[in-house]
């Protein structure tokens, strides 16, 4: 029987990266009494399928495909593929019969690189390395460890990219330029989208809390907040370079991308790391330095930072 029975479904359904490239860990909270579970998966957006008869899902598009697991399983790796976010869904069974599916779905996207995690002594978990590092830094100028510079809110469209020197001082019509160059600005507010595009921020700061992976984050991970980066920042030994990679984030001083020229400087001297915190028409940066002067900043959006993701 499906559909209901006054079976409990299960709650809890979460998408997180584990680091491996494509990678994803499903999992559940257990339900009392459940032998077993049944996770549905499709690239249709399931929101209009949640706390219904699973037999419904047959209607998505295309029709959803499922897994069954033990009763004591309440977890599994997905390995995904190509660009499109999966949708996913869980039911639980108890005496033959299937509860309805849970009462909000979970999505999650693949993505191309490897990363590990660290837990913060603010007991928060971050990524071990700055977004586009191939390593934790060894050190506080280790280049290896730099990784991509975004601009503001902008999604990773290869602009990120340190050795891509293409650069346009042609404004953004949208919030997706659809090319990887520059955009370089001298006009204030500074911002790399044309005047009347997302002038508040709302809408990128949308997009870099995403969690579903679609953004520049890995499935279960997300830009911070202000208040996030300046709760480590007060738990590090010392407010400078030393203190910061002294900490568990080994935070790198991997330069910035300046606004109106599009130049990398600075590497090896300061970071600055963004959070997704707007403020009027700038962002709140984490500027770390030499000197014990760390501190949370506005920068304007045209600038290129550093970004170290945390787990939601």
């Amino acid at each position: 029987m499906r559909g209901g029975g006054g079976v409990a479904g299960p709650t809890e359904l979460k998408a997180v990266a584990n680091g491996v490239a494509n990678q994803v860990e499903i999992s559940w909270a257990a339900v009392a009494g459940a032998t077993g579970y049944t996770l549905y998966q499709t690239t249709d957006n399931l929101s209009g399928f949640t706390n219904a008869d699973p037999a419904n899902l047959a209607a998505a598009n295309p029709a959803a495909g499922s897994s069954t697991f033990a009763g004591t399983v309440t977890s599994t790796v997905e390995t995904l593929s190509g660009a499109d976010t999966v949708y996913y869904l869980i039911t639980s069974t108890q005496g033959g019969v299937e509860s309805l599916t849970s009462a909000a779905q979970t999505a999650a996207t693949a993505h191309n690189f490897a990363f590990g995690t660290v837990t913060s002594t603010t007991e928060i978990i971050w990524m071990d390395r700055n977004l586009g590092a191939s390593q934790v830094a060894t050190s506080g100028t280790d280049t290896t460890a730099y990784g991509d510079l975004y601009q503001w809110g902008r999604p990773a469209d290869g602009h990120q990219a340190r050795a891509n020197t293409a650069k346009t001082a042609t404004l953004a019509p949208n919030l997706t330029p659809n090319h990887a160059q520059f955009i370089t600005t001298t006009a204030t507010p500074n911002d790399w989208t044309a005047a009347g595009v997302d002038d508040d921020g709302a809408a990128r700061s949308e997009f870099w809390s995403r969690i579903d992976g679609s953004s520049i984050c890995p499935t279960g991970f997300r830009v911070p907040l202000e208040t996030e980066l300046n709760n480590e920042r007060a738990s590090f030994s010392s407010k400078d370079i030393a203190g910061a990679f002294a900490s568990s984030l080994k935070l790198p001083t991997a330069g910035t991308r300046a606004d109106s020229t599009g130049t990398t400087s600075l590497t090896g001297v300061f970071a600055s790391y963004w959070t997704n915190t707007v403020d009027g028409t700038v962002s709140r940066y984490f500027l770390l330095t030499a000197t014990p002067s760390m501190q949370i900043a506005v920068n304007s959006r045209a600038y290129a930072n550093s970004v170290r993701c945390i787990q939601n």
